[in-house]
């Protein structure tokens, strides 16, 4: 095991945590749960900082609070980000086998877990730092700067505990991936219905404007096209990009497997989207906080863009709304040109943006294969330990793992290109949320789905679960 685990191991007992339930929960139980924990959060996405005035400064996280699941000027000001921060880190660590670990060694596993989760606490005081240095809130006294560090840390902690309550048997699916489907649903509820009317007359809500534009004044062209609001083409390209992540996701190989003792037939399915919505929770975190940060305290250190060294990392704006937007340089490349008039303004931004997300996704899908135990190697010893082998190859570990490689590094590699890409075209077409937001949702919906099916013919058909492999 690598050293840098050990250095978690004395802090370990000092890490608040979630114990499993002492009683295995029935599946209402969990739903009831998971509805609960939703509902927190809502509400401490409601819940403004106390002490400050958000309007007296500008929003560095304005182009990415679907993704990260944040509500500016409220208790999830930095949403799910230092958590997703903290997997990334450890992902790449693992990746750059700068951490070794076995994941069979209970330990080991244990101490990987309270490292991530110290690198959660970490990033979420260090952002909440960040936060007030750049500006976010405005001037500041020395006793409001604690006071919003303070609110900060412990609704992140309160975050963090949340998903690991989750994910350990008192939830179902993952805290993550059920706040940020709440918030893009939000997000494209209100831009296809939304009743406040711009300036123009007409309705903010896409379908509303479309109806509106039907039965009188403005015209229909008018309706499909408005840059800086939802439109009819966004509307339009939210449900071709939900169709075209539900027939991927329908894509899959399915291997031949057998109960050893029962004799019983199935088919272990290999799904094209094998690594599902983490590598898009990953692209999102590397864009928005690994260079976006970078950029942002060199824009502070070249507030007129005049040193050509730092223009190189991203030249910057202010626009009506007082956000700071890249104009030139890394930070530029690396975010989406929304909808297809500024894709057409520069298109040579719109290539390089996809070529970024599509490697990307296939890096960090990779990668995700061999730390969450997603690898050949890992699914042949789940299927062994659920009395499942393949017919006509030996039930060795070594030997299915070898019939294993051929379909999933391809399906991980393939879907994360895939990801990449459908994500970069949603922001060309303009979808409702962002490209990165709906592909979340849409695949997170999916994955929902398919865990509360599994759950419950686990819970209401315990022996036939065990018989096929199905685990709660």
């Amino acid at each position: 095991m690598s050293r840098f685990l050990y250095v978690f191991k004395p802090i370990a007992g000092l890490i608040p945590q979630v114990k499993r339930p002492e009683r295995k929960l029935s599946f209402k139980e969990r739903v009831i749960r998971t509805f609960v924990f939703f509902i927190i959060y809502f509400v401490m996405s409601n819940i403004p900082l106390y002490g400050i005035e958000t309007s007296q400064g500008f929003d560095p996280f304005y182009a990415v609070r679907v993704l990260l699941a944040s509500n500016r000027g409220t208790l999830t000001e930095l949403g799910i980000g230092p958590i997703v921060t903290a997997g990334l880190v450890m992902q790449i660590l693992v990746g750059a086998r700068l951490i070794q670990i076995d994941v069979g060694d209970p330990e080991q596993r244990a101490l990987y877990t309270v490292a991530q989760k110290a690198l959660a606490i970490f990033f979420t005081i260090f952002e909440s730092i960040l936060y007030i240095v750049m500006g976010a809130y405005g001037t500041l006294t020395f006793s409001q700067k604690v006071l919003v560090v303070v609110q900060l840390t412990a609704a992140g902690i309160v975050i963090i505990l949340m998903d690991e309550a989750i994910q350990r048997g008192r939830g179902i699916g993952s805290g993550l991936s059920l706040f940020i489907l709440g918030g893009v649903a939000g997000t494209v509820l209100r831009s296809s219905l939304s009743p406040i009317k711009e300036a123009d007359g007409m309705y903010q809500g896409a379908l509303l404007a479309l109806i509106q534009a039907a039965f009188g004044s403005p015209t229909v062209s008018d309706a499909m096209l408005r840059p800086g609001y939802p439109d009819g083409i966004g509307l339009i390209s939210t449900f071709f990009i939900i169709a075209l992540v539900l027939y991927a996701n329908l894509i899959k190989v399915e291997i031949p497997v057998r109960h050893q003792r029962y004799k019983i037939p199935a088919k272990y399915p290999i799904k094209l989207m094998y690594t599902e919505n983490i590598p898009v929770i990953l692209i999102g975190a590397f864009v928005s906080q690994a260079v976006f940060f970078l950029s942002y305290i060199r824009r502070k250190r070249n507030p007129n863009n005049e040193n050509p060294a730092l223009n190189i990392l991203g030249t910057f704006t202010y626009d009506a709304h007082g956000n700071l937007v890249p104009t030139g340089g890394l930070a530029y490349y690396i975010t989406p040109p929304r909808g297809v008039t500024a894709v057409m303004d520069d298109p040579l931004r719109a290539i390089i943006y996809f070529i970024i997300l599509s490697v990307l996704g296939a890096v960090f899908s990779i990668t995700r294969i061999e730390i969450g135990g997603m690898s050949p190697r890992a699914v042949a010893e789940q299927l062994l330990k659920a009395e499942l082998v393949i017919p006509g190859i030996r039930a060795t570990p070594k030997q299915m793992e070898r019939y294993l490689k051929r379909y999933i590094p391809q399906a991980a590699l393939i879907g994360g290109i895939i990801i990449g890409a459908l994500s970069a075209i949603a922001d060309f077409l303009g979808a409702f949320s962002t490209g990165s937001g709906l592909l979340l949702a849409t695949s997170i919906t999916i994955q929902l789905l398919d865990i509360m099916t599994r759950e419950r013919v686990a819970d209401l058909h315990p022996r036939l679960a065990r018989i096929l492999g199905i685990t709660s």
